[in-house]
């Protein structure tokens, strides 16, 4: 019995060696270096660091503000410009201008189509009508020339009232436009035009473009 007992105490003592050191448990290997994966870096970084240059700032840009009917009124609003701080250059070309809007009734194909119209207007008391030259549309009774455009619409109106179909035709004839070119800097997108053209002149309006030749 009692070699019975030292039997067991033995191979206990043998099963726990051979745990603790012949079966040790493998050492972990050695952890594998992290990826290098690229760094991130904002597009500005990005180019300071490959050599590149950022975009450079924006030049001054030049901007036409007009155009106006004379070199007095030009020199009007350049004043006023130079009072909030803005220096300008006046500069002349040559264009065609609006100098006024016909309301006219046309497409008239006989003598008779044309007497009925101004039988009509002479009816209506509208003594500014007059007969125009024969175009390739056929004949035309005019019926006012006005300075601004909402008074031949006002016209034409009461021509439809007395069932005529009346036209309006913008005239434009050549003349000297005057600008003002303006220097803005980088970060300006525009240039107010507010308060620089007289409050009576309902139809005026003024016009920003860039310079010619950019």
């Amino acid at each position: 019995m009692r070699s019975a007992f030292f039997i067991l105490l033995f191979l206990n003592c043998a099963f726990f060696a051979w745990a603790g050191w012949i079966d040790a448990p493998v050492a972990a290997e050695r952890t594998q270096p992290a990826l290098k994966l690229p760094q991130l870096k904002l597009a500005s970084e990005a180019r300071t660091s490959s050599g590149g240059r950022a975009s450079p700032a924006g030049e001054p840009r030049c901007v036409s503000v007009g155009p106006f009917d004379s070199a007095e009124r030009t020199d009007v609003v350049a004043t006023l410009l130079r009072a909030r701080g803005v220096q300008s250059e006046q500069r002349a070309e040559q264009a065609e201008v609006t100098d006024g809007y016909w309301v006219y009734v046309g497409g008239l194909k006989t003598a008779a189509a044309q007497d009925r119209v101004l039988r009509i207007l002479d009816q209506a008391e509208l003594s500014d009508a007059h007969v125009m030259p024969e175009d390739a549309s056929g004949r035309r009774v005019s019926v006012g020339l006005f300075s601004e455009r909402v008074r031949a619409e006002r016209r034409a109106h009461v021509l439809q009232r007395l069932g005529l179909e009346p036209q309006i035709a913008e005239r434009r004839s050549p003349a000297t436009a005057y600008w003002l070119n303006l220097k803005l800097a980088a970060n300006d997108n525009t240039v107010s035009t507010e308060g620089l053209l007289p409050a009576g002149e309902a139809n005026a309006r003024l016009e920003v473009r860039v310079c010619p030749g950019g």
